[in-house]
């Protein structure tokens, strides 16, 4: 029996050797020796399948590889030789699509094996160059990597050479790279990106401004973006957010109405439809391609596997146009689970007693199914979910049951007119807080007044009924917070900071109300004693965040600096998390996304200021070309957020704040009165 006789004979026990090799080598009980055994004996497995073989399952095999990575420390040898029998045993066909995934692991490896992972990466990129010039461009993430000169070298030329010149073009170039689900990929992506953007400011007001609506490319890019900053991969969100804020907090207004999305996939009605199983595989073989855990494919696998015998889809069953319609890559993916064996290893339930449709259960199983989870959901208290949805912000949702609830209690309609006010108040909705008010019957309390009154920007009278609140003793804590953030609206930081301290803020819990009103005085003495007190995350706010980054930038520490931006990023990127889809996310999520755009411009504020120290004395006229330059750039960044006092003084506030701290330390000259108020807005 010759070789390939024996690899076809093996191929349909060939998933479950790979299961017994992945078993060995996670078990954590296993001794060291059996580990490095089927480490060693992994090569001559890959060789006796060979590409026929081994390719089909690359995705499979490349996770049970990754599982071993934790033995490189001690033998980096017999790794690498896994790995570089695993490479050269994949159809070379197959390779370049595969190319990016398999790079991303083999820097995993390069740590412990540099000089047998240089020789792979010789094989892949020097060797098969001509082979996978197509794909070679997808690389594009290991320029700055500690690869051979030479496997960079060709890299690079590659990548110039598919790269446009063009703004627009190489946007695109690397919107398609972020296509790909490869962490590593996306987050070396938007750091080029960010850079990127960072030096083409004009071409991006071009491409906002420059026609009768915004360049569909650029819409393309913000709804990327966004989608990035809900990564579940943090390294991944917080690269995403620092691009974000590098394009700036774009009002949503420039953003055409997407109500129809072009080019969207049909929608199944039914999990009987043809349609629905398309996308459902679609989906699994796309989450199956870039799962890193072992365990997880095998459960895509068996899902996978359970729908093509369900549907019956196969080249050559009655469903092979099903099957046809499905993206060659896919079929590559899915074909070997035509024939898998995979089973469910947990027990089978007992059966469950069902109604006899037709009877006074329900004439139908959907009738039995709309009754059974209507009472399920009667039981439910709607005024507690409604406070839950409040406290989470579900603010939609909280509306949506307490109209339910309105409708259902008619009589007590009257009642939670407060509540909807409140509701409203929060959406931003000022019209229909002044519309909910004029039905009220009685007369609308002083939280009632106020929240009018913050909703439709009168916060004077605001601040007159809050004082009034404090004569009465009705202040509480959420009354204080509203108030100091009134007197800030205001910019009566002293007046806000005089408030708290007439309460013992250190007391009630609330000192990190007064970092906002601080840094605007100037306070970076007290600023730095309520930064350095432990708080709780859940009561975080802005103040300070912005206090921790301006308190770093006027140490001139740098790596404070930026560690102190990073930590801002994430906790706004947090916030972002929970505010729906794209679409929507720039009119709920805009202070988050603002947040973002103030502290991209800290940093760009920061490098101008090393610049600026760096420079001699004599040198004045490169220090103001420099300061000009950071103030043109300010100035392109404000034209593209909303126009509105409360958006646009928080910026200049920062902006004046940073000015004012460089100044301390470097000589502007004459340039601060000739160029700040015109170019900063200052």
């Amino acid at each position: 029996m010759s070789v390939s006789e024996i690899a076809d004979f093996l191929q349909p026990k060939f998933l479950g050797v790979l299961a017994y090799f992945h078993t060995k080598l996670v078990r954590n009980k296993g001794a060291l020796s059996g580990k490095r055994k089927a480490l060693q004996s992994f090569p001559d497995i890959m060789n006796l399948m060979g590409a026929k073989h081994v390719t089909p399952l690359r995705f499979k095999i490349l996770a049970s590889l990754r599982s071993g990575l934790s033995l490189g420390k001690e033998y980096p040898k017999i790794l690498s030789s896994a790995w570089s029998a695993f490479v050269h045993n994949i159809d070379t066909i197959s390779l370049g699509p595969f190319l990016a995934t398999l790079a991303v692991s083999l820097l995993d490896v390069y740590q412990y094996a540099p000089h047998e992972v240089n020789k792979i990466f010789q094989y892949l990129v020097l060797r098969n160059e001509n082979l996978l010039s197509a794909h070679i461009p997808d690389l594009f993430f290991l320029e700055d990597s500690k690869l051979s000169d030479k496997v960079k070298l060709v890299i690079k030329r590659h990548v110039q050479r598919t790269q446009p010149n063009r703004f627009l073009e190489k946007i695109k170039w690397y919107l398609q790279r972020l296509h790909q689900d490869i962490p590593n990929v996306k987050i070396y992506a938007f750091t080029c990106l960010d850079e990127f953007l960072k030096n083409n400011r004009a071409e991006i007001d071009m491409a906002i401004f420059g026609g009768k609506n915004i360049d569909p490319v650029m819409v393309e890019l913000i709804d990327c973006l966004l989608l990035g900053c809900k990564d579940p991969e943090p390294l991944v969100s917080l690269a995403s957010g620092s691009c974000l804020g590098q394009l700036g907090a774009i009002e949503a207004g420039h953003l055409p109405r997407q109500y129809v999305q072009p080019d969207r996939s049909p929608f199944a009605f039914s999990i009987s439809d043809d349609c629905f199983a398309a996308t459902a595989l679609l989906e699994l073989a796309r989450a199956f391609q870039y799962e890193k855990y072992t365990e997880n494919m095998d459960y895509y696998a068996f899902t996978i596997q359970e729908m093509l015998k369900i549907y019956n889809i196969s080249p050559t069953s009655d469903k092979k146009d099903l099957w046809n319609s499905l993206p060659e890559n896919m079929q590559h993916v899915i074909k070997p689970l035509l024939n898998s064996r995979y089973t469910l290893m947990t027990p089978q339930q007992t059966k469950k007693p069902h109604p006899i449709f037709g009877s006074a259960c329900g004439t139908s199983f959907l009738e039995w199914a709309h009754r059974t989870i209507k009472a399920f959901l009667s039981k439910f208290n709607k005024l507690v979910v409604i406070r839950g949805n409040i406290v989470c912000g579900e603010f939609e949702r909280a509306l949506q049951y307490l109209e339910l609830y309105m409708e259902e209690y008619k009589d007590e309609m009257q009642e939670h007119l407060s509540l909807l006010t409140e509701i409203y108040a929060l959406l931003d909705e000022p019209d229909s807080v002044a519309g909910v008010l004029s039905i009220k019957r009685s007369e609308p309390s002083l939280n009632e007044l106020i929240l009018v009154q913050v909703v439709t920007g009168r916060l004077q009278d605001a601040a007159l009924c809050y004082e009034r609140l404090a004569q009465e003793g009705l202040l509480d804590k959420n009354s204080m917070q509203g108030m100091v953030d009134c007197y800030l609206g205001l910019d009566q930081p002293y007046t806000a900071y005089q408030l708290l301290s007439s309460h013992d803020s250190n007391v009630d819990g609330m000192s990190e109300l007064a970092a906002e009103p601080l840094w605007r005085l100037g306070n970076f003495d007290q600023l730095q004693e309520i930064v350095n007190k432990p708080i709780p995350p859940s009561r975080e706010n802005w103040g300070l965040i912005m206090g921790r980054i301006l308190l770093s930038f006027r140490s001139q520490n740098h790596e404070e600096f930026e560690r102190t931006c990073e930590e801002g990023m994430k906790k706004l990127l947090a916030k972002l998390e929970g505010e729906g889809d794209c679409e929507n996310v720039l009119h709920s999520g805009y202070q988050s996304v603002l947040g973002l755009h103030i502290i991209k411009e800290a940093s760009l504020a920061e490098e101008v200021f090393v610049r600026l120290k760096g420079l001699p004395k004599n040198e004045a006229q490169s220090g103001s070309m420099i300061l000009s330059d950071l103030l043109e750039e300010w100035r392109h960044r404000l034209s593209i957020v909303q126009s509105d006092v409360r958006t646009v003084e928080p910026v200049l506030r920062c902006r004046r704040i940073l000015l004012q701290q460089m100044q301390k330390h470097v000589y502007l000259g004459s340039v601060r009165g000739e160029i700040f108020e015109g170019k900063a807005g200052l």
